[in-house]
């Protein structure tokens, strides 16, 4: 199950997740100056460049200390230098010239003529900006069904489609593993534009608040409840970087309602096993991959393993259920903890990735059939699951098929030996560690060398890798190399050429800070939406 995908129906809305943002087309570009053109860039950013003759795909800008070749999606808008020239070009314009004529739009007008259509097109831009502006306030948001989540969000209409791709495909593949366990549940997923529109929901809630101070709490909250929904705002946060986060919540609160008062039987493996089980999933290709490896669990884990302090199997399974409390004590004060932990969770979730994926999924249907009892339980089981964990214990392995658990822990740890990180970040902070620990040999340059394959051709990421890189003994010539190809990938990267600028010497490294200063251009006019 975890390693199989499932086709999206709307893949093309999926690429909006790695888009750029789109500059709207009201945006003001300012005068061209000095003979260059002004250039509006899709990420918002107005530079200072010539707009060459386009090659094919690709726009050559050409800036005061170099060449950089860009694809055309970079540039959204160009106002041209030669559209505002003031140079005469005939004896007509050399007459109007003398009389201090100016050139707008390639026509030379008087300066006053020029001074008023400048400000009319500054008002007009600062007026279309606005209406946008409001359209895409959180007075207006819209509710949209994704699933078994419910979308409500003021983010543009793209960007609110792709989200609810994301969120329906996740929606799918947990009934999927768990038919009939969410037949009603569903769960709000409030996006924010940004923080001023969080902060307009907030005020929202402090008056329901209010009322619930007067009227006392509603008996079942609603699934848009501040207790209940997902809260997350979008800006300021890199794409790739939120999926995981809203993935995690979204399964976490989702499950949650689909298990409601039964967590406590279930125990806290499941409630939250699951929900990371699911939470570590990607889009690829239009379609959703589940169950990949939770970089963040597999490092705990491995270094809970390492270090003797990784927690029993039953230990696990009983942590999360308040009603075994008393037969702990009877055990040894402290031996086991009626709540879940930090140090419980890598092991759930590698208990469960290891039922549901490993050994050609033989134990996955112990698991759905797992859940399905206790959904449906009577009272008899449930009164045994309060009292005696050995029979509670007992009764999943016969689930499961097993005599013992051995046969389950050994392929767990067959399923952590296998797994390998997938993240850049992932191998970096492997790097820091090594380097921290004084060890001399190259393994911390290897560690980065990992990071930099996985970041294929993401400057960002190419940047951070070669920031540790050049921390490292003996890694500055690597770093530079590294930020060679940020820059090969995204020439317009400034972070990229600024920090190639200072491992560099010479003429080499003050032409790098060069481009990186006019890259950062005039300050980003976030488009509506953005």
């Amino acid at each position: 199950m975890g390693k199989r995908t499932a086709t999206l129906t709307t893949a093309a809305a999926l690429a909006l997740m790695a888009a750029l943002p789109r500059a709207a087309s009201s945006q003001d570009l300012g005068v061209p100056r000095d003979g260059f053109d002004r250039v509006l860039l899709d990420d918002g950013r107005v530079v200072d460049a010539r707009v060459l003759p386009r090659e094919k795909e690709v726009v050559p800008l050409e800036f005061a200390d170099g060449t950089l070749r860009v694809d055309r999606s970079r540039v959204r808008e160009v106002r041209f230098w030669r559209d505002f020239d003031p140079a005469p070009r005939d004896d007509a314009e050399r007459e109007k010239a003398a009389k201090g004529f100016v050139r707008w739009k390639g026509t030379l007008v008087p300066p006053a003529h020029a001074a008023k259509e400048r400000a009319r097109e500054v008002e007009e831009e600062a007026a279309e900006r606005a209406k946008a502006e409001a359209a895409l306030s959180w007075e207006n948001r819209v509710k949209k069904d994704a699933g078994k989540f419910d979308v409500v969000s003021n983010a543009p209409p793209a960007e609110r489609e792709a989200w609810c791709v994301l969120l329906g495909a996740l929606s799918a593949r947990m009934v999927e593993a768990f038919p009939g366990a969410g037949r009603w549940a569903s769960v709000h997923i409030y996006l924010y534009r940004d923080e001023a529109s969080r902060a307009a929901q907030k005020k929202e809630d402090d008056r329901q608040a209010e009322y619930e101070k007067v009227v006392g709490p509603p008996e079942f909250y609603a699934p848009d409840h501040p207790t209940r929904r997902v809260d997350v705002v979008l800006a300021g946060a890199r794409r790739e970087d939120l999926v995981p986060v809203v993935f995690r919540h979204a399964a976490l609160r989702l499950f949650d309602e689909w298990i409601g008062y039964r967590s406590e039987e279930l125990g806290g493996w499941v409630q939250f096993g699951v929900p990371a089980y699911f939470a570590a999933s990607t889009m690829e290709d239009g379609k959703l991959k589940v169950g990949l490896v939770d970089d963040l669990l597999l490092l705990l884990f491995r270094e809970l393993e390492e270090k003797g302090k990784s927690p029993s199997i039953d230990a696990v399974l009983r942590a999360g259920n308040e009603y075994w409390k008393e037969a702990w004590d009877r055990d040894g004060p402290g031996k086991y903890r009626a709540s879940f932990d930090v140090e419980h969770l890598p092991f759930a979730w590698l208990l469960v990735d290891t039922i549901l994926d490993a050994e050609d999924g033989k134990y996955r249907g112990g698991l759905t059939n797992w859940v399905k009892f206790w959904l449906n339980v009577k009272i008899g089981p449930m009164v045994e699951a309060k009292s005696d964990y050995g029979k509670v214990r007992a009764r999943l392995l016969q689930y499961l098929k097993l005599k013992d658990f051995d046969p389950l822990l050994a392929a767990m740890r067959r399923n952590a030996a296998s797994m390998e990180l997938r993240l850049p970040a992932s191998w970096l902070y492997l790097a820091r560690q090594r380097a921290a620990g004084g060890k001399p040999d190259s393994g911390a340059l290897l560690l980065v060398e990992k990071a930099v394959t996985l970041s294929g051709r993401d400057a960002g990421r190419l940047r951070e890798a070669a920031e540790v890189c050049a921390a490292l003994p003996g890694g500055r010539e690597r770093a530079v190399g590294i930020l060679r190809q940020a820059v090969e990938a995204d020439p317009l990267d400034a972070g990229a050429r600024e920090a190639l600028a200072r491992l560099l010497e010479g003429e080499e490294a003050a032409r790098e800070a060069a481009l990186a200063a006019a890259l950062k251009g005039s300050p980003p006019v976030p488009p509506p939406g953005r």
